[in-house]
């Protein structure tokens, strides 16, 4: 068959197997491109190693420079503070340059030091030979600075700060003819050093970059390249497996079947062949009956095995060249293209229905679903693709008012009574919104003695251009509108209006009956809201009873419903079933009967305003 035939007919959207070789060629590529990027990795972690040691080399080096040439300032300006001490004759001058002395001679000492700390920090193989010969050679800088500080020491006389002249002049002779130039010589080598480490520097940065770009290029000759001709052999597999991923974003995973999406894609390439003058093709919308019952009885799997199931008896009953998709929870769609034959379009529906209706055996249980079917048939008048799955939905919507189970051929009456069942939609809001929903009351009437027992709440719409309309006519067009607990509260009020119009009047009226819908009675604030409407009019909630319905007491939400009434009776509300000798909350049982007639004040129908009536 077509998209929805057996399964052979999908073959060109099988789902491609990788193979053993293009497993290992993926594993390869993969084991290959890893290693090349490692390689890479490596290099640039080596690059970054070397940059950062011969940068810390330099700073070293230019600090040596920075330190050398500090010495040969502290040097000069202990000899000046030595000739001064030399010359100065009173005690307190002398003690002054003395204490000058000490501290500038500290300093050049520590200088020192850190000096030859950092040279010495230096690793061996970036010191040069010319640099130790210099500082720690046998008439190196250490040794003459040490010399230096030792003869400064002993040229001063601790006691009174006086100068020895021979040492003194020793000691400055020393530092001019020795420790100057050496420190002159130590800072020359440490630039002489400092250009040389510069150098080695570029030199290894470029040699790494170039070995960096040799190696990317070897990786691609010995390694990538062979792959590129793997690759491109299998671009095929690549290919099924595009065409895998699209297969999978338009069809549904639990049936198999195309989904909401590849629809329209499909729905809209039939339709544009039919408005050209094509072969005209049927849409038939699916519903399966009781299906939420197989989920809350037998549990969700049961309900995926169910949908699985109505799946392949629609694969199996449709035609060549049907197409068959899932839109939805328990919703299918067939589109049948070229369909001229009702007759036998029908038929097929029938026969879906009939065998999705079977018993379907969910292990060692059974259940029980059915089908209704909606179709609309192109005519290549230029209706819009969604227009006719419209079509088909309404008709649908049709097979189940009439007791589902069975399915319904959509007409153009049925276009004609959605567009006025919209229409009348549109009009029931607005006369929600003005007023024009209306009460009648009729009179309740005890056997026994023929005495008033009450009111019925009758309803009424004041329609424009078609009169006055009974419930029959909008309640389930304003349940359609989510309007129906607006206008059933809407009622409530003119009733109750009404009632305490009666009874200002002088007239005794026992009750007022109001009915209720079922949604209004699982509403969870009902109970509140009608206290405080009650007790708003002075009103006794026993002159109040509350007409319900049967479905009220049977849908779902039964929990809140039986709360509500309970709270209802126990405030003194009367609550009356279906028209119907039903009386729940106690009281003398009554009848609502049908030929009693309403007699009002000068002729108009009770609306917003109250009026008084009589019988």
């Amino acid at each position: 068959m077509g998209v929805a035939g057996p399964r052979r007919s999908w073959s060109w959207w099988r789902r491609p197997r990788a193979d053993a070789g293009e497993t290992a060629i993926r594993r390869r590529l993969n084991s290959r491109s890893a290693l090349s990027l490692a390689i890479i990795a490596g290099m640039i972690l080596v690059a970054e190693i070397v940059t950062y040691s011969t940068r810390w080399h330099e700073e070293r080096v230019l600090r040596i420079v920075y330190l050398s040439m500090r010495q040969t300032v502290l040097t000069q300006r202990v000899a000046m503070l030595l000739e001064e001490m030399t010359q100065t004759p009173d005690l307190a001058g002398r003690a002054s340059l003395h204490l000058a002395l000490s501290d500038v001679l500290a300093t050049l000492e520590a200088s020192h030091a850190e000096l030859r700390e950092g040279e010495l920090g230096l690793a061996t193989g970036l010191r040069s030979d010319a640099m130790d010969q210099v500082l720690f050679g046998f008439y190196g800088l250490d040794v003459k600075t040490r010399l230096f500080g030792a003869a400064v020491r002993d040229a001063v006389n601790p006691a009174d700060f006086s100068v020895r002249g021979m040492a003194a002049k020793a000691a400055v002779a020393q530092a001019s003819q020795e420790l100057l130039p050496l420190q002159e010589q130590v800072s020359r080598q440490a630039e002489a050093d400092a250009r040389a480490a510069r150098a080695t520097r570029d030199l290894m940065r470029g040699g790494l970059f170039g070995a960096t770009l040799f190696l990317i290029l070897l990786l691609w000759l010995a390694l990538m390249r062979p792959q590129a001709a793997r690759m491109a052999r299998s671009s095929a597999a690549l290919s099924r497996t595009l065409e895998d991923l699209d297969h999978g974003a338009k069809h549904d995973p639990l049936t198999g079947l195309p989904n909401r999406r590849f629809l329209a894609q499909r729905l809209e390439d039939m339709h544009a062949v039919a408005r050209r003058g094509g072969p005209r093709f049927a849409v038939c919308r699916i519903d399966l009956d009781k299906f939420k019952a197989v989920n809350d009885t037998h549990g969700h799997a049961a309900g995926d095995f169910v949908l699985q199931v109505a799946a392949q008896i629609l694969r199996a009953e449709v035609r060549e060249g049907d197409f068959v998709a899932r839109v939805g929870g328990d919703e299918f769609v067939i589109l049948a293209p070229g369909q001229r034959n009702i007759p036998a379009l029908l038929a097929m529906c029938e026969r879906i229905i009939a065998r999705v209706s079977q018993p379907i055996a969910i292990g060692e249980r059974t259940c029980e679903i059915g089908a209704s079917i909606g179709t609309a048939i192109s005519d290549g008048d230029g209706t819009s693709a969604e227009r006719l799955l419209g079509d088909a939905d309404l008709a649908l919507y049709r097979a189940k008012q009439e007791g589902r189970g069975r399915q319904y051929l959509f007409s153009d009456e049925m276009r004609a009574e959605r567009q006025a069942r919209a229409e009348l939609r549109d009009e029931l809001i607005d006369a929600l919104d003005s007023g024009a929903i209306l009460l009648r009351f009729q009179p309740l009437i005890r056997l026994a003695d023929g005495s008033l027992a009450g009111f019925e709440t009758l309803v009424r719409w004041n329609h424009p251009t078609r009169g006055e309309l009974a419930p029959a006519h909008f309640l389930d067009i304003a349940e359609e509108a989510g309007r129906m607990e607006e206008m059933g509260r809407r009622v409530t009020r003119l009733a109750l209006d009404a009632l305490r119009a009666w009874l200002d009047r002088g007239l005794d009226v026992p009750e007022v009956a109001i009915n209720f819908s079922a949604r209004e009675i699982r509403n969870r604030s009902l109970v509140e809201w009608l206290r405080w409407e009650v007790d708003q009019r002075g009103l006794s909630p026993d002159r109040i009873a509350i007409e319900l319905v049967e479905a009220a007491l049977v849908e779902r939400d039964m929990g809140i419903a039986a709360r509500n009434l309970s709270h209802l009776v126990a405030d003194g509300f009367r609550l009356d079933l279906d028209d119907q000798v039903a009386e729940i909350a106690g009281g003398n049982a009554h009848v609502a009967l049908d030929q009693c007639r309403l007699h009002q004040l000068d002729g108009d129908p009770v609306g917003a305003e109250p009026a008084l009536v009589h019988l």
